[in-house]
C-alpha cells in the first residue's frame, strides 16, 4: 500500500500544489510517437504534467519528445514500461541520459535481459523513485486516471508480462495495451475486465495476428485504431487479417510508419486530432 500511495500522492496531492502555477488546459493530449518498429506514447495531462509510456528501439525517442515537448523542458514526470523487450526498452534508457525523470513504474518480468539491467541500474544511480507494479491498481491524474487492466502473465513469453493500461477521461477512454498476446486478451475477457466499447485502441503488437483477437475486438468495438509500426518491417505488422477485422467494425486507423507521430486531444467528452 505504500507504493500505491506514493503514485496517489505524486499523481494528486503535488499536482495541487503545481495549480497556482500552471493554468489547467481542460485538455488531456496523448501522442502516439513515430519510433520505427517499436512503441512510444507520450501524455501530457491538464496541468502538463508529462507520462512516457514505453520508447522504441534506440534514439529516435529524443528526436520525437523534442517534437512534443518544449525544447527547454527535460522533465518526465512519470516513466511506465510496459514489457522487457528491446524495441519497448532501449530508447528509455536513452532518455534517462538525456532528461530527469521523477518517477518509475516497472513491471514483473521473469527474464531480464542485459538492457533492462542496464536501465535499472542507471535510474537506481539517479536516485529515480522506482516503483513496482504489484501493488498498483489505479493512478490518478489532474484529469483522469489509469486503470492498470493487467500486470502481465509470467508464461515464458515476455510479449505477456506486458502491463495492459486503460486511461480514462470523464467519457473518453485509450486502451494502451503494449504487446499483450491473445493469452491475455483472454483473461481479460474471462474475468469481466474488459467488457464495453473504447474510443482509442493503441493495438497490441503493433497489430500483429498473435494478439487483438476477434473476439476482443468485438467487445471493444475501438472507434480509432492506433498502429505503432515501422516502415516495412521483417515481422509482416500489422497483419492484413487485423486491418480487415477493424475495417469491418468500421474503426478509423492511423499508423505511425504511414501518418507519424499521432497527437488526439480529449476534452473529456470528445476527442480531436
Amino acid at each position: 500500500m505504500e507504493t500505491l500511495s506514493l503514485v496517489i500522492i505524486f499523481l494528486g496531492f503535488s499536482l495541487i500544489g503545481i495549480y497556482f502555477y500552471t493554468k489547467p488546459s481542460g485538455l488531456l493530449e496523448v501522442n502516439f510517437l513515430d519510433v520505427g518498429q517499436g512503441d512510444a506514447i507520450l501524455i501530457k495531462d491538464c496541468l502538463g504534467k508529462t507520462i512516457l509510456i514505453d520508447g522504441g528501439p534506440d534514439k529516435t525517442i529524443l528526436q520525437q519528445l523534442g517534437k512534443v515537448l518544449p525544447w527547454y523542458d527535460k522533465t518526465i514526470d512519470l516513466m511506465i514500461l510496459t514489457h522487457n523487450h528491446d524495441d519497448h526498452l532501449v530508447g528509455l534508457l536513452e532518455v534517462l541520459k538525456k532528461y530527469k525523470i521523477e518517477h518509475i513504474i516497472y513491471p514483473n518480468t521473469a527474464i531480464k535481459s542485459s538492457n533492462y539491467s542496464s536501465w535499472l541500474k542507471l535510474a537506481r544511480e539517479r536516485k529515480i523513485d522506482l516503483l513496482n507494479i504489484t501493488n498498483l491498481n489505479k493512478l490518478i491524474l489532474s484529469c483522469g486516471y489509469f486503470s492498470i487492466l493487467s500486470k502481465g502473465i509470467i508464461d515464458g513469453n515476455i510479449n505477456n508480462e506486458s502491463l495492459v493500461l486503460k486511461l480514462n477521461y470523464n467519457k473518453t477512454s485509450f486502451l494502451l495495451a503494449g504487446d499483450a498476446e491473445k493469452e491475455v486478451e483472454n483473461k481479460l475477457i474471462e474475468q469481466k475486465i474488459v467488457t464495453s466499447k473504447i474510443n482509442v485502441f493503441k493495438l497490441s503488437h503493433h497489430g500483429s495476428d498473435t494478439a487483438n483477437t476477434e473476439n476482443f475486438l468485438n467487445i471493444i468495438k475501438p472507434d480509432i485504431a492506433i498502429i505503432e509500426v515501422g516502415k516495412n518491417n521483417k515481422f509482416g505488422h500489422p497483419s492484413l487479417r487485423i486491418i480487415n477485422r477493424l475495417k469491418r467494425l468500421g474503426t478509423k486507423i492511423f499508423r505511425t510508419d504511414n501518418n507519424g507521430n499521432i497527437k488526439i486531444f480529449s476534452n473529456g467528452f470528445s476527442l480531436s486530432f
